[in-house]
Protein backbone atom coordinates (compact mmCIF):
# COMPACT_ATOMS: atom_id res chain seq x y z
CA UNK A 1 0.00 0.00 0.00
CA UNK A 2 2.86 2.39 0.58
CA UNK A 3 5.60 0.96 -1.53
CA UNK A 4 7.94 3.40 -2.40
CA UNK A 5 6.92 3.23 -5.93
CA UNK A 6 3.21 4.23 -4.67
CA UNK A 7 4.84 6.95 -2.79
CA UNK A 8 6.39 8.45 -5.98
CA UNK A 9 3.39 7.65 -8.27
CA UNK A 10 0.90 9.32 -5.84
CA UNK A 11 3.17 12.66 -5.44
CA UNK A 12 3.23 12.82 -9.46
CA UNK A 13 -0.42 12.37 -9.85
CA UNK A 14 -1.29 15.23 -6.91
CA UNK A 15 1.58 17.26 -8.99
CA UNK A 16 -0.26 17.23 -12.53
CA UNK A 17 -3.55 17.89 -11.26
CA UNK A 18 -2.41 21.11 -9.34
CA UNK A 19 -0.22 21.97 -12.19
CA UNK A 20 -3.01 21.19 -14.52
CA UNK A 21 -5.63 23.64 -12.47
CA UNK A 22 -2.91 25.77 -12.07
CA UNK A 23 -3.07 26.49 -16.08
CA UNK A 24 -6.52 26.12 -16.09
CA UNK A 25 -6.62 29.05 -13.27
CA UNK A 26 -4.08 30.90 -15.75
CA UNK A 27 -6.25 31.00 -18.50
CA UNK A 28 -9.29 32.42 -16.70
CA UNK A 29 -7.00 35.14 -14.94
CA UNK A 30 -5.88 36.05 -19.06
CA UNK A 31 -10.00 37.52 -19.08
CA UNK A 32 -10.48 38.33 -15.58
CA UNK A 33 -7.06 40.61 -15.26
CA UNK A 34 -7.77 42.96 -18.10
CA UNK A 35 -11.69 43.22 -17.02
CA UNK A 36 -11.05 43.49 -13.31
CA UNK A 37 -8.30 46.41 -13.96
CA UNK A 38 -10.82 48.37 -16.66
CA UNK A 39 -14.13 47.88 -14.25
CA UNK A 40 -12.60 48.71 -10.67
CA UNK A 41 -9.72 50.64 -11.54
CA UNK A 42 -5.91 49.88 -11.19
CA UNK A 43 -6.57 51.49 -7.38
CA UNK A 44 -9.46 49.43 -6.44
CA UNK A 45 -7.80 46.52 -7.67
CA UNK A 46 -4.77 46.99 -5.56
CA UNK A 47 -6.48 47.72 -2.89
CA UNK A 48 -8.03 44.28 -3.25
CA UNK A 49 -4.58 42.02 -3.73
CA UNK A 50 -3.77 44.14 -0.61
CA UNK A 51 -6.17 43.18 1.27
CA UNK A 52 -6.03 39.42 0.07
CA UNK A 53 -2.06 39.55 1.65
CA UNK A 54 -3.07 40.90 4.61
CA UNK A 55 -5.47 37.78 4.65
CA UNK A 56 -2.74 35.72 5.15
CA UNK A 57 -2.01 37.15 8.87
CA UNK A 58 -5.03 36.30 10.25
CA UNK A 59 -4.51 33.01 8.84
CA UNK A 60 -1.96 32.71 11.45
CA UNK A 61 -4.18 32.15 14.30
CA UNK A 62 -4.55 28.56 12.64
CA UNK A 63 -1.19 28.29 14.52
CA UNK A 64 0.35 26.22 12.42
CA UNK A 65 -2.15 23.31 13.12
CA UNK A 66 -2.90 22.54 9.56
CA UNK A 67 0.41 21.84 8.24
CA UNK A 68 1.03 19.71 11.94
CA UNK A 69 -2.00 17.78 11.35
CA UNK A 70 -0.91 16.44 7.82
CA UNK A 71 2.57 15.65 9.27
CA UNK A 72 0.75 13.45 11.95
CA UNK A 73 -2.03 12.07 9.48
CA UNK A 74 0.97 11.26 6.77
CA UNK A 75 2.79 9.45 9.29
CA UNK A 76 -0.04 7.60 10.74
CA UNK A 77 -1.10 6.78 6.99
CA UNK A 78 2.29 5.48 6.64
CA UNK A 79 1.34 2.70 9.23
CA UNK A 80 -2.06 2.10 7.51
CA UNK A 81 -3.54 3.34 11.11
CA UNK A 82 -6.92 4.14 10.63
CA UNK A 83 -8.32 4.68 14.07
CA UNK A 84 -5.37 7.07 14.56
CA UNK A 85 -6.12 9.19 11.54
CA UNK A 86 -10.05 9.58 12.43
CA UNK A 87 -8.39 10.70 16.18
CA UNK A 88 -6.37 12.91 14.38
CA UNK A 89 -8.94 14.19 12.29
CA UNK A 90 -11.65 14.90 14.92
CA UNK A 91 -9.37 16.76 17.13
CA UNK A 92 -8.32 18.79 14.20
CA UNK A 93 -11.73 19.98 13.08
CA UNK A 94 -12.09 21.61 16.80
CA UNK A 95 -9.27 23.15 16.45
CA UNK A 96 -10.08 24.69 13.21
CA UNK A 97 -13.10 26.09 14.61
CA UNK A 98 -11.48 27.76 17.21
CA UNK A 99 -9.00 29.01 14.56
CA UNK A 100 -11.65 30.79 12.29
CA UNK A 101 -13.32 32.49 15.41
CA UNK A 102 -10.01 34.07 16.10
CA UNK A 103 -9.68 35.06 12.99
CA UNK A 104 -12.80 36.96 13.11
CA UNK A 105 -12.47 38.35 16.58
CA UNK A 106 -9.03 39.91 15.06
CA UNK A 107 -10.42 40.92 11.83
CA UNK A 108 -13.53 43.09 13.80
CA UNK A 109 -10.77 44.86 16.28
CA UNK A 110 -8.83 46.10 13.38
CA UNK A 111 -12.39 47.17 11.20
CA UNK A 112 -13.67 48.62 14.62
CA UNK A 113 -10.08 50.58 14.68
CA UNK A 114 -10.29 51.06 11.43
CA UNK A 115 -13.53 53.38 11.90
CA UNK A 116 -11.76 55.10 14.41
CA UNK A 117 -9.30 56.05 11.96
CA UNK A 118 -6.79 54.29 12.64
CA UNK A 119 -6.01 52.17 10.05
CA UNK A 120 -2.86 50.11 8.56
CA UNK A 121 -0.33 51.96 6.95
CA UNK A 122 -1.39 50.34 3.34
CA UNK A 123 -4.96 51.43 4.12
CA UNK A 124 -4.53 54.97 5.64
CA UNK A 125 -5.55 56.59 2.65
CA UNK A 126 -8.29 54.52 1.57
CA UNK A 127 -11.86 54.16 3.71
CA UNK A 128 -13.40 51.53 1.15
CA UNK A 129 -10.57 48.63 2.43
CA UNK A 130 -12.49 48.74 5.70
CA UNK A 131 -15.16 46.56 4.16
CA UNK A 132 -12.58 44.62 2.31
CA UNK A 133 -11.28 43.41 5.81
CA UNK A 134 -14.36 41.64 6.51
CA UNK A 135 -14.69 39.88 3.40
CA UNK A 136 -11.08 38.39 3.84
CA UNK A 137 -12.06 37.49 7.62
CA UNK A 138 -15.05 35.44 6.24
CA UNK A 139 -12.81 33.76 3.85
CA UNK A 140 -10.05 33.51 6.05
CA UNK A 141 -12.41 31.55 8.53
CA UNK A 142 -13.95 29.45 5.61
CA UNK A 143 -10.39 27.92 4.83
CA UNK A 144 -9.63 27.27 8.41
CA UNK A 145 -12.87 25.81 8.80
CA UNK A 146 -12.19 23.48 6.36
CA UNK A 147 -8.82 22.69 6.01
CA UNK A 148 -9.11 19.41 7.97
CA UNK A 149 -10.96 17.80 5.41
CA UNK A 150 -8.23 18.80 2.70
CA UNK A 151 -5.42 17.87 5.24
CA UNK A 152 -7.09 14.25 5.11
CA UNK A 153 -6.61 14.38 1.64
CA UNK A 154 -2.88 15.46 1.61
CA UNK A 155 -1.89 13.18 4.56
CA UNK A 156 -3.35 10.43 2.33
CA UNK A 157 -1.54 10.99 0.06
CA UNK A 158 -4.95 12.06 -1.95
CA UNK A 159 -3.86 15.28 -2.85
CA UNK A 160 -5.20 14.98 -6.33
CA UNK A 161 -8.57 15.74 -4.65
CA UNK A 162 -7.20 18.86 -3.20
CA UNK A 163 -6.03 19.89 -6.48
CA UNK A 164 -9.32 19.05 -8.04
CA UNK A 165 -11.50 20.99 -5.90
CA UNK A 166 -9.20 24.10 -4.77
CA UNK A 167 -8.39 24.24 -8.25
CA UNK A 168 -12.35 24.06 -9.38
CA UNK A 169 -13.17 26.94 -6.37
CA UNK A 170 -10.43 29.29 -7.85
CA UNK A 171 -11.85 29.05 -11.43
CA UNK A 172 -15.26 29.60 -10.01
CA UNK A 173 -14.57 32.33 -7.34
CA UNK A 174 -12.25 34.19 -10.29
CA UNK A 175 -15.40 34.18 -11.91
CA UNK A 176 -17.81 35.07 -9.61
CA UNK A 177 -15.35 38.41 -8.68
CA UNK A 178 -15.08 39.21 -12.27
CA UNK A 179 -19.17 39.19 -12.87
CA UNK A 180 -19.46 40.87 -9.75
CA UNK A 181 -17.09 43.54 -10.14
CA UNK A 182 -18.99 44.40 -13.26
CA UNK A 183 -22.45 44.42 -11.98
CA UNK A 184 -21.37 46.51 -9.10
CA UNK A 185 -17.44 48.16 -9.48
CA UNK A 186 -17.07 47.33 -5.68
CA UNK A 187 -13.95 45.07 -4.54
CA UNK A 188 -16.05 44.21 -1.40
CA UNK A 189 -19.14 43.09 -2.83
CA UNK A 190 -16.77 41.25 -5.86
CA UNK A 191 -15.17 39.67 -3.50
CA UNK A 192 -17.67 38.86 -1.18
CA UNK A 193 -19.32 36.64 -4.60
CA UNK A 194 -16.18 34.37 -5.13
CA UNK A 195 -16.38 33.73 -0.99
CA UNK A 196 -19.40 32.06 -2.03
CA UNK A 197 -18.22 29.95 -4.88
CA UNK A 198 -15.04 28.62 -2.49
CA UNK A 199 -17.52 27.73 -0.01
CA UNK A 200 -19.09 25.89 -2.76
CA UNK A 201 -16.67 23.48 -3.05
CA UNK A 202 -15.73 23.58 0.52
CA UNK A 203 -18.80 21.82 0.97
CA UNK A 204 -18.60 19.39 -2.25
CA UNK A 205 -15.03 18.28 -0.62
CA UNK A 206 -16.54 17.89 3.07
CA UNK A 207 -19.30 15.24 1.05
CA UNK A 208 -16.85 13.50 -1.00
CA UNK A 209 -14.54 12.91 2.18
CA UNK A 210 -17.88 11.69 3.79
CA UNK A 211 -18.26 8.97 1.22
CA UNK A 212 -15.15 8.13 0.54
CA UNK A 213 -13.85 7.62 3.96
CA UNK A 214 -16.80 7.26 6.10
CA UNK A 215 -14.77 5.89 9.11
CA UNK A 216 -13.24 9.39 9.49
CA UNK A 217 -16.76 10.43 10.72
CA UNK A 218 -17.45 7.71 13.25
CA UNK A 219 -18.26 8.57 16.51
CA UNK A 220 -15.25 8.48 19.15
CA UNK A 221 -13.62 10.70 21.81
CA UNK A 222 -12.60 14.71 20.68
CA UNK A 223 -12.31 15.85 24.09
CA UNK A 224 -8.74 13.69 24.62
CA UNK A 225 -6.14 16.39 26.09
CA UNK A 226 -3.06 14.42 25.48
CA UNK A 227 -4.05 14.52 21.53
CA UNK A 228 -4.92 18.33 21.83
CA UNK A 229 -1.62 18.67 23.22
CA UNK A 230 0.47 16.36 20.40
CA UNK A 231 -1.70 18.43 17.98
CA UNK A 232 -0.46 22.03 19.66
CA UNK A 233 3.11 20.86 20.20
CA UNK A 234 3.56 19.88 16.57
CA UNK A 235 1.79 23.29 15.35
CA UNK A 236 3.93 25.25 17.20
CA UNK A 237 6.90 23.42 15.66
CA UNK A 238 5.71 24.49 12.64
CA UNK A 239 4.09 27.57 13.33
CA UNK A 240 7.42 29.88 13.23
CA UNK A 241 7.37 28.23 9.51
CA UNK A 242 3.97 29.04 8.26
CA UNK A 243 4.59 32.81 9.66
CA UNK A 244 7.68 32.97 7.66
CA UNK A 245 6.16 31.56 4.30
CA UNK A 246 2.80 33.96 5.02
CA UNK A 247 5.49 37.24 5.57
CA UNK A 248 7.93 36.00 2.55
CA UNK A 249 4.60 35.44 0.14
CA UNK A 250 2.86 38.83 0.89
CA UNK A 251 6.00 40.98 2.07
CA UNK A 252 6.33 42.26 -2.37
CA UNK A 253 2.55 43.67 -2.06
CA UNK A 254 2.86 45.00 1.30
CA UNK A 255 6.00 46.99 1.02
CA UNK A 256 4.93 48.17 -2.60
CA UNK A 257 1.70 48.96 -1.43
CA UNK A 258 3.10 50.90 1.52
CA UNK A 259 5.70 52.02 0.37
CA UNK A 260 5.00 52.98 -3.91
CA UNK A 261 0.66 53.23 -2.95
CA UNK A 262 -1.72 50.43 -3.48
CA UNK A 263 -1.93 51.62 -7.48
CA UNK A 264 1.51 49.67 -7.89
CA UNK A 265 0.70 46.48 -6.71
CA UNK A 266 -0.30 45.71 -9.90
CA UNK A 267 2.70 46.33 -11.37
CA UNK A 268 4.25 43.48 -9.00
CA UNK A 269 1.01 40.72 -8.58
CA UNK A 270 0.12 40.97 -12.05
CA UNK A 271 3.58 39.39 -13.30
CA UNK A 272 3.80 37.23 -10.51
CA UNK A 273 0.61 35.90 -11.13
CA UNK A 274 1.71 35.26 -14.19
CA UNK A 275 5.07 33.53 -13.36
CA UNK A 276 3.51 31.90 -10.62
CA UNK A 277 1.72 29.48 -13.40
CA UNK A 278 5.26 28.52 -14.63
CA UNK A 279 6.73 28.16 -11.14
CA UNK A 280 3.88 26.43 -9.81
CA UNK A 281 4.49 23.04 -11.07
CA UNK A 282 7.51 22.76 -8.21
CA UNK A 283 5.74 24.41 -5.40
CA UNK A 284 2.24 21.38 -6.38
CA UNK A 285 5.39 18.94 -6.30
CA UNK A 286 7.25 19.56 -3.34
CA UNK A 287 3.69 19.93 -1.54
CA UNK A 288 2.49 16.47 -3.15
CA UNK A 289 6.20 14.80 -2.55
CA UNK A 290 5.94 16.00 1.45
CA UNK A 291 3.62 13.45 2.92
CA UNK A 292 5.87 10.96 0.51
CA UNK A 293 8.95 11.83 2.67
CA UNK A 294 7.03 11.34 6.10
CA UNK A 295 5.57 8.21 4.97
CA UNK A 296 9.38 7.44 3.94
CA UNK A 297 11.14 8.39 7.21
CA UNK A 298 8.24 6.90 9.45
CA UNK A 299 9.29 3.09 8.22
CA UNK A 300 13.19 4.45 7.88
CA UNK A 301 13.76 4.43 4.30
CA UNK A 302 16.46 7.57 3.80
CA UNK A 303 17.68 6.42 0.60
CA UNK A 304 14.84 7.23 -1.03
CA UNK A 305 14.40 10.85 0.34
CA UNK A 306 17.51 11.70 -0.33
CA UNK A 307 16.93 10.83 -3.87
CA UNK A 308 13.85 12.10 -4.29
CA UNK A 309 14.82 15.58 -2.83
CA UNK A 310 18.21 15.71 -5.26
CA UNK A 311 16.32 15.03 -8.29
CA UNK A 312 13.99 17.89 -6.93
CA UNK A 313 16.71 20.31 -6.08
CA UNK A 314 18.50 19.92 -9.82
CA UNK A 315 15.38 20.38 -11.93
CA UNK A 316 14.27 23.17 -10.22
CA UNK A 317 17.39 24.92 -10.43
CA UNK A 318 17.88 23.93 -13.89
CA UNK A 319 14.14 24.70 -15.36
CA UNK A 320 13.66 27.41 -12.85
CA UNK A 321 15.97 29.62 -14.66
CA UNK A 322 15.65 28.81 -18.28
CA UNK A 323 11.88 30.36 -16.89
CA UNK A 324 13.49 33.07 -15.65
CA UNK A 325 15.23 34.49 -18.47
CA UNK A 326 12.57 33.39 -20.88
CA UNK A 327 9.62 35.20 -18.64
CA UNK A 328 12.32 38.29 -18.79
CA UNK A 329 12.32 38.55 -22.18
CA UNK A 330 8.74 37.73 -23.21
CA UNK A 331 6.89 38.85 -20.04
CA UNK A 332 6.46 42.88 -20.76
CA UNK A 333 5.31 42.12 -24.31
CA UNK A 334 2.31 39.51 -23.05
CA UNK A 335 1.57 41.87 -20.37
CA UNK A 336 1.26 44.75 -22.15
CA UNK A 337 -1.00 42.82 -24.59
CA UNK A 338 -2.92 41.08 -21.77
CA UNK A 339 -3.85 44.08 -20.10
CA UNK A 340 -4.63 46.28 -23.28
CA UNK A 341 -1.61 48.49 -22.50
CA UNK A 342 -2.95 49.04 -18.84
CA UNK A 343 0.81 47.50 -17.60
CA UNK A 344 3.49 48.15 -19.79
CA UNK A 345 6.50 46.25 -16.76
CA UNK A 346 9.76 46.68 -17.82
CA UNK A 347 12.35 43.28 -18.82
CA UNK A 348 14.08 44.40 -15.02
CA UNK A 349 10.89 43.73 -13.20
CA UNK A 350 9.60 40.92 -14.69
CA UNK A 351 13.16 39.65 -14.20
CA UNK A 352 13.09 40.34 -10.41
CA UNK A 353 9.64 38.85 -10.20
CA UNK A 354 10.87 35.81 -11.80
CA UNK A 355 14.00 35.83 -9.23
CA UNK A 356 11.50 35.74 -6.44
CA UNK A 357 9.34 32.78 -7.81
CA UNK A 358 12.79 31.04 -8.18
CA UNK A 359 14.07 31.59 -4.87
CA UNK A 360 10.79 30.52 -2.70
CA UNK A 361 10.68 27.08 -5.46
CA UNK A 362 14.00 26.49 -4.22
CA UNK A 363 13.00 27.43 -0.40
CA UNK A 364 9.85 25.26 -0.34
CA UNK A 365 12.43 22.56 -1.67
CA UNK A 366 14.27 22.25 1.46
CA UNK A 367 11.24 23.35 3.97
CA UNK A 368 9.00 20.50 2.56
CA UNK A 369 11.60 18.23 3.09
CA UNK A 370 12.76 19.02 6.37
CA UNK A 371 8.54 19.37 7.51
CA UNK A 372 8.63 15.45 6.12
CA UNK A 373 11.06 14.53 7.96
CA UNK A 374 9.78 15.66 10.85
CA UNK A 375 11.99 18.67 11.71
CA UNK A 376 9.71 21.19 12.23
CA UNK A 377 11.30 23.38 14.63
CA UNK A 378 14.81 23.45 12.72
CA UNK A 379 13.10 24.80 9.58
CA UNK A 380 10.89 27.30 11.45
CA UNK A 381 13.91 29.01 12.98
CA UNK A 382 15.80 28.92 9.77
CA UNK A 383 12.73 30.57 8.12
CA UNK A 384 12.30 32.74 10.56
CA UNK A 385 15.64 34.46 10.70
CA UNK A 386 15.55 34.82 6.63
CA UNK A 387 12.18 36.42 7.09
CA UNK A 388 13.49 39.20 9.01
CA UNK A 389 16.16 39.93 6.89
CA UNK A 390 13.98 39.63 3.67
CA UNK A 391 11.34 42.08 4.78
CA UNK A 392 14.57 44.78 5.47
CA UNK A 393 15.98 43.71 2.00
CA UNK A 394 12.95 44.38 0.19
CA UNK A 395 12.08 47.29 2.05
CA UNK A 396 15.62 49.27 1.09
CA UNK A 397 15.44 47.68 -2.30
CA UNK A 398 12.02 49.40 -3.09
CA UNK A 399 13.05 52.20 -1.23
CA UNK A 400 15.61 52.87 -2.97
CA UNK A 401 14.79 51.00 -6.73
CA UNK A 402 11.02 51.02 -6.75
CA UNK A 403 9.09 47.70 -7.25
CA UNK A 404 11.79 46.62 -9.26
CA UNK A 405 13.99 46.24 -6.82
CA UNK A 406 11.72 43.26 -4.66
CA UNK A 407 13.72 40.37 -6.17
CA UNK A 408 17.16 41.53 -5.86
CA UNK A 409 16.58 42.31 -2.31
CA UNK A 410 14.81 39.13 -0.84
CA UNK A 411 17.10 37.11 -3.20
CA UNK A 412 19.95 38.53 -0.89
CA UNK A 413 18.17 37.89 1.90
CA UNK A 414 17.95 34.29 1.10
CA UNK A 415 21.67 33.67 0.12
CA UNK A 416 22.68 35.23 3.37
CA UNK A 417 20.59 33.07 5.80
CA UNK A 418 17.98 30.54 4.62
CA UNK A 419 20.20 28.97 1.85
CA UNK A 420 23.64 27.51 3.97
CA UNK A 421 21.60 26.91 6.92
CA UNK A 422 18.42 25.31 5.49
CA UNK A 423 20.92 22.85 3.02
CA UNK A 424 23.17 22.25 6.06
CA UNK A 425 20.84 21.19 8.64
CA UNK A 426 18.98 19.00 5.63
CA UNK A 427 22.64 17.46 5.21
CA UNK A 428 23.09 16.72 8.86
CA UNK A 429 19.40 15.30 9.68
CA UNK A 430 19.67 13.04 6.09
CA UNK A 431 23.24 12.26 7.19
CA UNK A 432 24.10 12.94 3.80
CA UNK A 433 26.12 15.54 1.86
CA UNK A 434 24.49 14.22 -1.00
CA UNK A 435 21.44 16.48 -0.81
CA UNK A 436 24.03 19.46 -0.83
CA UNK A 437 24.76 21.41 -4.80
CA UNK A 438 27.91 21.74 -5.82
CA UNK A 439 29.94 24.64 -5.92
CA UNK A 440 30.37 24.54 -9.86
CA UNK A 441 26.56 23.29 -10.27
CA UNK A 442 25.05 26.58 -8.67
CA UNK A 443 27.80 28.67 -10.88
CA UNK A 444 27.24 27.30 -14.09
CA UNK A 445 23.22 27.79 -13.39
CA UNK A 446 24.34 31.65 -12.48
CA UNK A 447 26.34 31.94 -15.78
CA UNK A 448 23.94 30.20 -18.23
CA UNK A 449 21.05 32.25 -16.95
CA UNK A 450 23.15 35.76 -17.24
CA UNK A 451 24.25 34.49 -20.94
CA UNK A 452 20.15 33.63 -21.66
CA UNK A 453 19.19 36.67 -20.53
CA UNK A 454 21.76 38.64 -22.83
CA UNK A 455 21.40 36.48 -26.01
CA UNK A 456 17.66 37.33 -25.70
CA UNK A 457 17.95 40.90 -25.11
CA UNK A 458 20.45 41.29 -27.59
CA UNK A 459 17.87 39.40 -30.04
CA UNK A 460 15.12 41.83 -29.27
CA UNK A 461 16.90 44.77 -29.31
CA UNK A 462 17.79 44.06 -33.29
CA UNK A 463 14.32 44.76 -33.79
CA UNK A 464 13.36 49.38 -33.05
CA UNK A 465 9.87 47.89 -32.52
CA UNK A 466 9.97 44.99 -31.18
CA UNK A 467 6.59 42.53 -31.32
CA UNK A 468 5.17 39.66 -30.06
CA UNK A 469 6.16 37.50 -32.42
CA UNK A 470 9.77 39.08 -32.08
CA UNK A 471 9.99 38.87 -28.02
CA UNK A 472 8.77 34.73 -28.74
CA UNK A 473 11.97 34.35 -30.85
CA UNK A 474 13.93 36.04 -27.95
CA UNK A 475 12.98 34.04 -24.96
CA UNK A 476 13.61 30.83 -27.05
CA UNK A 477 17.06 32.14 -28.01
CA UNK A 478 17.11 32.86 -24.10
CA UNK A 479 15.78 29.65 -22.99
CA UNK A 480 17.75 27.59 -25.43
CA UNK A 481 21.01 29.48 -24.54
CA UNK A 482 20.46 28.07 -20.74
CA UNK A 483 19.81 24.68 -22.22
CA UNK A 484 22.76 24.30 -24.73
CA UNK A 485 24.92 26.53 -21.78
CA UNK A 486 24.18 23.63 -19.18
CA UNK A 487 25.04 21.00 -21.83
CA UNK A 488 28.21 22.35 -22.88
CA UNK A 489 29.81 23.54 -19.04
CA UNK A 490 28.95 19.81 -18.43
CA UNK A 491 31.49 18.37 -20.16
CA UNK A 492 34.16 17.78 -18.46
CA UNK A 493 36.77 15.33 -20.81
CA UNK A 494 37.93 15.50 -24.32
CA UNK A 495 36.40 11.81 -24.55
CA UNK A 496 32.99 13.39 -23.52
CA UNK A 497 33.45 16.46 -26.15
CA UNK A 498 34.31 14.55 -29.14
CA UNK A 499 31.23 12.83 -28.41
CA UNK A 500 28.76 15.53 -27.96
CA UNK A 501 30.56 17.26 -31.36
CA UNK A 502 30.21 14.25 -33.31
CA UNK A 503 26.42 14.17 -32.47
CA UNK A 504 25.70 17.62 -33.15
CA UNK A 505 27.71 17.12 -36.30
CA UNK A 506 25.25 14.44 -37.31
CA UNK A 507 22.54 16.43 -36.60
CA UNK A 508 23.79 19.36 -38.50
CA UNK A 509 24.47 17.20 -41.58
CA UNK A 510 20.85 15.72 -41.61
CA UNK A 511 18.86 18.92 -41.78
CA UNK A 512 21.53 20.10 -44.60
CA UNK A 513 20.88 16.75 -45.59
CA UNK A 514 16.70 17.43 -46.05
CA UNK A 515 17.20 20.68 -47.59
CA UNK A 516 16.45 21.22 -51.46
CA UNK A 517 19.25 20.97 -53.72
CA UNK A 518 19.83 22.28 -56.68
CA UNK A 519 20.20 25.39 -58.36
CA UNK A 520 18.17 28.89 -56.89
CA UNK A 521 14.95 29.87 -58.43
CA UNK A 522 15.95 32.33 -61.72
CA UNK A 523 19.74 31.20 -61.54
CA UNK A 524 21.18 30.99 -65.25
Amino acid sequence: MNAPGQREHRAVRATAVFTAFNYAGMAVSFISVPLLLRWLGRENYGLMLTALAFMNYLSFTGAGLNWGSIVLLSEAHGRDDRPEMAKIFRHSFVLGALSALGAGLIAFAVFAAARQGWRLPMFADHPGADSLLLVVALQCALGLLVSPIYAVFQGAQEGHWVGLYQGCARILSTAAITTAAWFTRDPALALFAGLAATALFGLVATVHMRRVHPWLFVRGAWREAAEYRRQLRTGAKIFGLQAARTVQSTAPVLVIGSLAGPAAVPLYSVPATLVGVIFGVFTSWNMSVQPAYGASWAVNDRDWVVRAFRRTLDLTLLLGTTALVGFTILGPSVIALWTHGALQPSEALCASVALVALVQAVSSAVQFCLVGINQHRSIALIEVIHTAFALGGAGLSVAWWGPVGVGPGIAAAYVATAAWLGFRDLARRLGSDAVLPGGWWLGRIILVGAAGIAAGVFFVRLWPTAGLLVAVAGAIIAAGTVILGTIVLRIRSLPEWRAWAGTMGTVARRMLGAMPRGKPAGAD
